[in-house]
């Protein structure tokens, strides 16, 4: 649920973006529309793989999943540093490129402070997400047997995508 509201506020932006009517914001959101489906599509198959492997998906039930699957754990790590916007991945350059393109007169600074004010809130969700999915000490999963390189290849496949395509 946490990935969903989070694709509504990313939705928002993008409607920003593209009804802003310059070429750096038209830029800018056809470069997040790209940098969210590689972020957020790695994400949702991360929760699913999350769920097929400990039989949950609700965050109070999860605990450890990050020992159990590191490989899954790093890659959805890095989806969310390109959610949120760290360098050098592709939603840092999508987002920076967003601010460029409202850095001017005062209405333009009005909406410049309700982007920043929503990049602020996706780095909450995108910490609470890893949080809950890969956090904590243990997991109940001696009944349960390790992931497949076919559920956690392509999200690592597309985790690499967006650190390759910031570059």
């Amino acid at each position: 649920r946490v990935l969903a509201y989070g694709t509504v506020s990313q939705l928002g932006m993008l409607m920003v973006l593209f009804g802003a009517g310059t070429r750096t914001a038209a830029l800018a959101g056809g470069a997040l529309l790209l940098a969210h489906g590689v972020f957020k599509a790695p994400l949702f198959m991360a929760t699913g793989v999350v769920e097929h492997e400990l039989g949950t998906r609700r965050a109070g039930e999860l605990s450890g999943a990050g020992r159990r699957m590191p490989v899954l754990a790093v890659a959805a790590a890095a989806a969310v540093a390109s959610m949120i916007g760290l360098p050098p991945f592709l939603g840092y350059v999508a987002k920076e490129t967003a601010f460029r393109a409202f850095s001017g007169d005062a209405l333009a600074l009005a909406v410049l402070t309700g982007l920043v004010a929503g990049a602020v809130l996706t780095v909450a969700y995108g910490v609470r997400f890893l949080l809950a999915a890969f956090g904590g000490d243990t997991a109940d999963t001696a009944d349960r047997r390790g992931s497949s390189a076919g559920l956690v290849g392509p999200v690592v496949v597309l985790a690499c995508a967006g650190f390759g395509l910031g570059l």
